[in-house]
């Protein structure tokens, strides 16, 4: 059980925990009202504390507007934030509803939990088998399901997979559709190089069919499937971090401090009143007392899995702000190219647990930085972070002169990242940037590009 509650993100663990309240009668479960900026019990209907309302430094977690607003308007934007649901939530119900049978349900839960920030799967399909003992096919055979759902191209492998199934989907029953589709899988790097007579030649289709069916990958598609599913007039909802790193001091003699905001939301407890209850049906109904000595086992083990799950994150937190004290504490904190490559193997080693462990205690959780940023704990185990930083970073100051991977290579080798041009390509490809003459293109067709 531990290792189950462990991988559970935090919004489904509240679910999790509630259901099993409602099948046992002699469990109860306390969820407490936290600040979900620093963890501090709340008294009464207030979101946040004063000490947290009045921080002055780094944005907030919850819209500006918040504190200046009056009843009726915080009512109201509390009841918008009550009825928005999540991308896990929405892909959820749509598996609910989408006739998956149990165990196709069981493995979408896995693929959904497994979703990197913009909403492509992040392991590999034979890592879900082998962890669900099921085969390779049927496990791709939910995910192929899945990329159907909205927003389409959802649990994709990476852009190119994504942007053909939004053009099967999206583009079935238009004139450009089919010519989409070919692009995308025929001519990917002919179509990324902005080559479209060579890609037409390819196809052995006239010039202006490839041109449109390109311009309507440039206008109608996005790259990331997360973003599609945030651009579809959804509420913004106020994310409650599972842990807080906090750094005390400044200078070299700075310390990082992490905590697990989590164990103060919730508390496993007996529930007195039915337990007075089934002791006096005990004295006339016989296999109650089996039933009540089942049932405060399971509340004795839900609360010592509990306990485990909040000591691994503590220890996982704790060994993220050795590893990275740098990124916290530095004059530039924050900044990603500050991370240092970090793999879960070697938490692992440094706790003393499996590697898997380590995974389980990552997925799905969220940890607020000390400029109140929220991020996925996985963001500091991405070796990557770092050189897609000084890319962004380097490619959002281009003006006139684009930046070509060989001129990015080399910013990226006097900033001591050295690789070569093809590593540097790729990089660009993963963070969803088009190459050079791509980009020229886009700002001339579409000044938003196929970002949006």
């Amino acid at each position: 059980m531990r290792y189950e509650l462990l991988r559970l993100p935090s919004h489904e663990l509240s679910a999790h925990l509630r259901d099993m309240g409602y099948a046992n009668p002699l469990m109860e479960v306390m969820e407490h009202h936290t600040c979900p900026r620093c963890g501090q019990e709340l008294a009464g209907r207030s979101n946040s504390c004063q000490q947290c309302r009045s921080a002055e430094e780094g944005p907030s977690l919850w819209p500006t507007s918040f504190a200046s607003a009056d009843d009726e308007e915080r009512s109201s934007w509390l009841e918008g934030v009550s009825e928005a649901k999540t991308l896990n939530e929405t892909l959820w119900l749509q598996c609910m509803e989408g006739g998956f049978d149990k165990e196709q349900l069981l493995i979408a839960c896995h693929l959904i939990s497994d979703l990197d920030e913009h909403g492509y799967l992040s392991g590999e399909v034979a890592e879900h088998a082998a962890g669900l003992e099921v085969s390779v096919a049927e496990v791709e055979e939910v995910r192929q399901r899945l990329m159907q759902l909205e927003p389409v191209g959802v649990g994709a492998r990476g852009p190119k997979e994504c942007l053909l199934a939004q053009a099967k989907v999206l583009g079935e029953s238009m004139p450009w559709g089919e010519a989409a589709c070919r692009l995308l899988s025929e001519q990917w790097e002919a179509m990324v190089e902005g080559e479209l007579r060579q890609a037409a030649r390819g196809l052995s289709l006239p010039l202006a069919e490839v041109d449109e069916a390109f311009r309507m990958i440039l206008g109608t598609f996005y790259l990331y499937p997360a973003y599609g599913f945030q651009g579809r007039d959804t509420e913004t909802v106020m994310l409650q971090p599972d842990a807080c790193f906090t750094v005390i001091g400044r200078g070299p003699r700075a310390t990082v401090q992490a905590e697990v905001l989590e164990a103060r939301r919730y508390s496993i407890g007996i529930n007195r009143k039915n337990l007075g209850l089934l002791r006096r049906e005990a004295e006339y109904k016989p296999g109650t007392q089996e039933k009540m000595v089942t049932w405060a086992g399971e509340v004795k083990r839900v609360a010592s899995a509990l306990r485990q799950r909040w000591h691994t994150l503590q220890q996982v937190c704790e060994c993220i702000a050795e590893f990275q004290h740098e990124f916290f504490t530095a004059p530039n904190a924050g900044d990603a190219s500050l991370l240092h490559p970090l793999t879960r193997d070697e938490v692992a080693n440094a706790l003393g647990v499996h590697p898997s462990t380590v995974g389980r205690a990552v997925n799905g959780k969220n940890a607020v930085l000390p400029d109140r940023r929220v991020v996925p704990l996985s963001f500091f185990f991405d070796s990557s972070a770092p050189v897609q930083a000084l890319i962004a970073q380097l490619v959002a100051g281009e003006e006139t002169a684009l930046l070509s991977d060989e001129t990015l290579r080399r910013h990226l080798q006097r900033a001591g990242w050295p690789m070569t041009r093809r590593a540097v390509s790729l990089h660009r490809e993963s963070m969803g940037i088009l190459p050079t003459h791509l980009r020229r293109r886009q700002r001339r067709f579409h000044p938003q590009g196929i970002q949006n």
